[in-house]
């Protein structure tokens, strides 16, 4: 069961009322539909951020301070750089931002593009990063970049099926996914 609403904008927005009360101690939690994927955002107006944890000693550290959402993020092999998915862009789009695992410096936008792409998995060696695009024409698809030259190309991509949760294995042979075939 849904209920739907309305913003200011006037776009649609779909909440599942099961997930609301599921987690009654929780906020709630809106989700945008992007043809058959969800993007979560919180209703009451606040944006999301990457923070660390060292769950041993209970410290939380704050990594992205922009005033739009900025989520799913995944480590680097070295544990020194964070890859994340931000809609700072103004365009109504998500894209694929890296900081730095400290919290210094500027993040950079790592691929721009007209489509919402999120992080998935980063390869031990350091070069590629798996990402879940969502675009006009195709369902959810798995696209791999290529950090030295940023250039991203599809690997899995249909019309009939929706591909995503994308995963390096630790040898870099394989990569496990997720499919609706």
């Amino acid at each position: 069961h849904r209920d739907h609403d309305h913003d200011d904008a006037g776009d649609d927005r779909a909440v599942d009322q099961r997930a609301v009360k599921a987690f009654p101690g929780e906020r709630p939690i809106e989700q945008q539909r992007y043809d058959d994927a969800v993007h979560h955002r919180p209703l009451d107006g606040r944006q999301s951020d990457v923070w660390l944890l060292d769950p041993a000693r209970g410290a939380k550290a704050r990594v992205t301070f922009d005033p739009q959402s900025d989520g799913d993020p995944i480590w680097s092999p070295d544990a020194t750089r964070i890859v994340f998915d931000s809609n700072r862009g103004g365009e109504g789009h998500v894209h694929l931002y890296e900081t730095s695992a400290t919290g210094t410096g500027n993040d950079q936008l790592l691929l721009p593009g007209n489509g919402d792409d999120i992080p998935s998995s980063w390869s031990r060696d350091g070069k590629s990063i798996l990402f879940m695009r969502y675009a006009n024409d195709f369902r959810l698809s798995i696209w791999i970049l290529t950090l030295g030259d940023r250039q991203a190309k599809p690997l899995l991509q249909s019309n009939a099926f929706g591909q995503g949760g994308a995963s390096f294995a630790p040898n870099g042979r394989f990569i496990a996914y997720d499919s609706d075939e």
